[in-house]
């Protein structure tokens, strides 16, 4: 037996048999709510403000990609079939059985029983953005780092990015920074004319930002130099906007209790004028509005702060599908998936409704106490961390307590893309936990490749810009601007 071969076992052994590294539920623990660990990893945070580290799951519409795992003992190895060989090519589907076959000769020679399973998994991504300014992309399903960069200045705050398969917009101070997505590579940079209330982002080549002085300010990605298109709400835009991109709509919550949607069409004719965003429709709500706006099937579901939940659909003249009222304050985004709408109250009370007509879940009329945040969403169950720093499990169809394992989970991503439960701990590691023998993630919502459409000829809308008179208001108050009007005080006071 050769030292290189003492070599590779050893290492092999150290991997397999060694406690999760970074992870926060050991395997037996995640076993007694039929989970089992995927993977974990150390993010980087600020040492000034580590609280204050994002991540966002983003699911691609490239095709599904194709992996060979190896797991034993709990623990796996990802081959990706991308990978390139010793000529310079990707190894293909062959190529990664072959060096899985290698791999699991060395691992029962240790005494191990290794299992090869071919898995076919959607493009997945988390995107993790400190205060300091640091960025970092992670595969959603293996937990490898893609690449990681560092924009702007520490000193400025540095906004959550958002991202689609093109760009990944990251916005610092006043100056907004566009990352190429497969890469991280530094594309282009600018200051914009405003100061941004909230992060920037980008939609159809257009690259938005809700501006803290009450305009929704419109950059064309391929020529920022090119006058921006503007539109003037008045109120302040401090909440992060959500985006529908099946409707090509974002979302912005505007002070003090609107959410304004904006739809940000393509340009579909080549060397045509781009089309600015249109004001399509308004959403008032009885009391200010906290929360992310979430996309769902073909419209957004909004929370506001006094307990109201509205279903809105914002292309058909903001038709109000449903609203309920839960009886509680609402700050955080509700988390959608398998048709139901979960949220956490303030006071740390789990509420769940039924998105297609707003009525409260079957099997959740009593509301469930001392609970954080939602985590994910699988077929039978609910995965949460309650105000104890545990991970819990409750029955979908019944509201039922089926456990609860760990401690100190500090915080947790809240997964509306796949049943994948991420959690989060006060060192800054996250874990990646899936149900047993779940080797690919549930999708909630299939995203696909955007089909080719046929060029055609579009109205150009107007825009409301700064100083215009007697430009036409979509809501018909005649108002220059669409100023909100002053009312309940957006912190409390009235």
């Amino acid at each position: 037996m050769t030292r290189n071969t003492l070599g590779w076992i050893w290492t092999l052994i150290a991997l397999f048999s060694s406690a999760t590294a970074y992870g926060q539920l050991t395997t037996a623990e995640a076993g007694r709510l039929g989970l089992e660990p995927r993977w974990s990893a150390a993010l980087h945070t600020s040492l000034k403000e580590p609280s204050k580290t994002s991540v966002m799951i983003w699911q691609s519409s490239a095709p599904a990609k194709t992996s060979i795992e190896l797991a034993a003992e709990g623990k796996q190895i990802v081959l990706d079939t991308n990978t390139l060989g010793a000529d310079g090519k990707p190894i293909g589907i062959d190529g990664a059985k072959a060096q899985a076959e290698t791999l699991a000769k060395r691992m029962r020679f240790a005494g191990l029983k290794p299992v090869i399973t071919e898995r076919t998994s959607p493009n997945i991504f988390l995107l993790v953005t400190a205060s300091d300014g640091s960025v970092e992309m992670l595969d959603a399903e293996t937990g490898k780092s893609l690449w990681m960069t560092q924009v702007g200045k520490t000193s400025q705050p540095t906004f959550p990015a958002m991202m689609n398969d093109k760009h990944v917009i990251v916005t610092n101070g006043s100056t907004i920074y566009a990352l190429e997505t497969e890469t991280g590579k530094s594309l282009f940079s600018f200051r914009c004319e405003d100061a941004p209330g909230s992060a920037a982002g980008e939609l159809n080549g257009r690259i938005f930002i809700p501006s803290i002085t009450g305009k929704f300010i419109g950059y064309l990605t391929d020529d920022r130099t090119r006058e921006p298109s503007r539109f003037v709400y008045g109120g302040r835009s401090i909440v992060r906007s959500g985006v529908n991109r099946d409707l090509n709509v974002v979302a912005v919550p505007v002070e003090p209790r609107f959410v304004f949607f904006f739809t940000i069409d393509p340009t579909e004719k080549a060397n045509s004028k781009p089309i600015p965003p249109v004001a399509t429709a308004r959403l008032e709500a009885q009391s200010p509005i906290f929360a992310t706006p979430v996309p769902y099937e073909d419209s957004f579901i909004v929370c506001s702060r006094s307990g109201e939940i509205f279903r809105i659909n914002p292309v058909a003249g903001g038709d109000i599908k449903w609203v309920t009222s839960t009886g509680s304050v609402l700050y955080s985004a509700p988390l959608v998936a398998q048709n139901g709408v979960f949220v956490v109250s303030d006071p740390g009370e789990l509420l769940a409704y039924d998105a297609t007509n707003g009525s409260v879940l079957a099997g959740w009329d009593t509301s469930i106490k001392g609970i954080k945040q939602v985590l994910s969403i699988t077929k039978d169950r609910v995965f949460v961390r309650n105000k104890s720093g545990q991970l819990a499990a409750y029955d979908f169809a019944t509201g039922g307590l089926v456990g609860t394992v760990g401690s100190g989970l500090v915080h947790g991503l809240a997964n509306p893309v796949s049943d994948r439960i991420y959690v989060i701990a006060a060192n800054g590691t996250i874990q990646c936990l899936a149900q047993k023998g779940a080797t690919s993630p549930l999708i909630h919502q299939n995203v696909q490749a955007p089909a080719e459409k046929e060029p055609k000829e579009k109205p150009k809308p107007e825009i409301k810009r700064d100083g215009d008179a007697g430009a036409d208001n979509p809501f018909g108050d005649g108002d220059a601007g669409m100023e909100a009007p002053a009312g309940d005080d957006p912190f409390g006071n009235g």
